[in-house]
C-alpha cells in the first residue's frame, strides 16, 4: 500500500471517531433538553400569584400585605406594597375648601382625586404616578388600607416604629375636614389626623 494511500485512510479514520463523537455529544444535549422539558422547568411563578404570607417578596420586590375589600363594588382584593418608604411628604400644600378624598377604604379612588390635583399635593400625587417593582398602578391607602399595613408591618418590614414625628406618622388618602387629613402612628397604631401641610411618611400601595 503506498504512502499517499495510508494518509488517506488514517484521515478517514480520524474523521470517523469525530463525527461519531460529535453525534453523540449532540444526543446528550438533545436529551437533557428533552428532560428538562419534561420536567416542566419554565418561567418562574410570582410568589404572589397565589395565596402568600404577609411579607412575601413577589416578583420585583414589592412585598404582599394581605386581603382587604376595598368596598369598590370589586370584592375582597390582594395587596402588596413597595419595599421600602417614600420619605416625607405633605399631603396638601394649603387647607382645602371642597372635600375630595373621603374615602376610608377606596385609597385608589382617593388618589386619583389627588393626583387631578397636581405634583404640590405630595403625598397622593407620588403614589399615583409612581412606576417601581414592576407596576405602575400605586395608590395611597385610605385610612383602614392603611389598617392592614400596620397590621403585617413586621413581617413587611421597613416601617419607622420608633414613634418619633414626624418618620412614624404614615399619611392616608383619607381626608378629615377642610384642615386635615388621617395620618396612623406606626408604633402604637393610633389612628392620628394632622393638618395637610404636614410632611408625614408615605408608603404606597396596589391591589389586584
Amino acid at each position: 500500500m503506498t504512502q499517499p494511500r495510508i494518509l488517506f485512510l488514517f484521515l478517514c479514520v480520524a474523521l470517523f471517531f469525530v463525527t461519531v463523537k460529535t453525534l453523540h455529544a449532540d444526543v446528550r444535549l438533545g436529551s437533557a433538553r428533552l428532560g428538562s422539558a419534561r420536567l416542566g422547568i419554565g418561567p418562574a411563578v410570582d410568589p404572589c400569584a397565589g395565596t402568600p404570607s404577609a411579607g412575601t417578596e413577589c416578583t420585583g420586590g414589592a412585598k404582599y400585605v394581605g386581603t382587604f375589600d376595598p368596598l369598590d363594588g370589586g370584592g375582597v382584593k390582594k395587596y402588596m406594597t413597595t419595599p421600602a418608604d417614600a420619605g416625607l411628604k405633605q399631603w396638601a400644600p394649603v387647607f382645602e375648601n371642597n372635600l375630595t378624598a373621603t374615602s376610608t377604604t377606596d385609597g385608589s379612588a382617593n388618589t386619583v382625586a389627588l393626583e387631578a390635583r397636581g405634583a404640590t399635593y405630595a403625598a397622593g400625587y407620588y403614589c399615583g404616578t409612581l412606576s417601581a417593582n414592576g407596576y405602575s398602578d400605586w395608590f395611597l391607602p385610605s385610612r383602614n388600607e392603611l389598617a392592614l399595613l400596620y397590621a403585617n408591618k413586621v413581617a413587611i418590614g421597613g416601617f419607622d416604629v420608633s414613634g418619633g414625628w414626624p418618620a412614624s406618622y404614615y399619611w392616608s388618602s383619607t381626608e378629615r375636614d377642610t384642615n386635615s387629613a388621617y395620618d396612623r402612628i406606626f408604633s402604637n397604631n393610633t389612628l392620628y389626623n394632622d393638618v395637610k401641610s404636614g410632611a408625614l411618611s408615605v408608603r404606597c400601595v396596589r391591589r389586584y
